[in-house]
């Protein structure tokens, strides 16, 4: 009897520890690129891609081997969460095959760092860059670990609809003195003063959807369900499954 009532319970709570979550609209799995590598991260964030729901991934260690082919016809988006400093051929010009085709793109966290000799990937796609050293009158880029922030939706989005408009509290790392394009939309930014301000944003590029998110560096991040939420929807809605 008792271990019915415990079982019973723990059913209970397991239910109620996530809201529903429609996938409404969304025929079919997002075949999702995870290109990872360089960069630190905690090893809790392979579990948080197989919360990605709606979303079929394949994970590569290495930029160069996740694009050493031509790879448009495979995926629908890819979830950069690297670090390198540039990229070779022929891996580059793959990658700009992707993005022209319209395909979507996720920058996370530390791979705003990413390809710093690359004047179009930065300028013109991402729309933003952690400076890793400085550059004539651009200082270097510097980070603050273990920032508690409030995070607010900056308009109606749906890479952040899942906040309903409201605010959400973050405990993260946090990113000041990037490089920011004025023609980034910026959907989600904080006060904090050791912050630049946007924490997502949509990229400039105008042949595919870019989103970057800026937030992401350990466990505190990944399992905030409404964190949780923005990455998910922004793989979503870069692939064109969620508008």
């Amino acid at each position: 009897m008792k271990c019915w009532f415990y079982c019973f319970l723990l059913i209970l709570l397991s239910s109620l520890s996530l809201p529903a979550q429609s996938n409404e609209g969304t025929t079919e799995k997002v075949r999702l690129l995870i290109v990872m590598g360089g960069g630190t991260y905690e090893s809790s964030v392979f579990r948080f891609f197989d919360t990605l729901d709606g979303v079929s991934y394949t994970l590569v260690m290495s930029d160069t081997v996740a694009f050493k082919e031509d790879f448009r016809d495979q995926y629908d988006a890819v979830l950069m969460y690297n670090l390198s400093s540039s990229l070779a051929e022929p891996a580059r010009s793959n990658l700009v095959r992707f993005i022209e085709s319209g395909k979507g793109l996720v920058v996370w966290h530390h791979a705003l760092a990413n390809y710093g000799d690359w004047p179009w990937w930065y300028q013109e796609v991402v729309g933003g860059r952690y400076l890793l050293r400085g550059e004539g009158e651009l200082p270097a880029s510097t980070y603050r670990q273990d920032e508690s922030m409030i995070a607010r939706p900056e308009k109606a989005h749906p890479v952040v609809s899942s906040l309903g408009g409201h605010p959400m509290h973050l405990y993260d790392e946090t990113y000041k003195g990037l490089w920011i394009s004025p023609d980034v939309e910026v959907l989600l930014s904080t006060g904090l003063s050791t912050s630049d301000g946007p924490l997502v944003w949509v990229g400039p590029y105008q042949s595919a959807r870019v989103v970057v998110v800026q937030p992401g560096h350990g466990s505190s991040a990944y399992f905030n369900l409404g964190f949780r939420y923005i990455l998910r929807d922004a793989v979503r809605w870069v692939a064109g499954s969620l508008e």
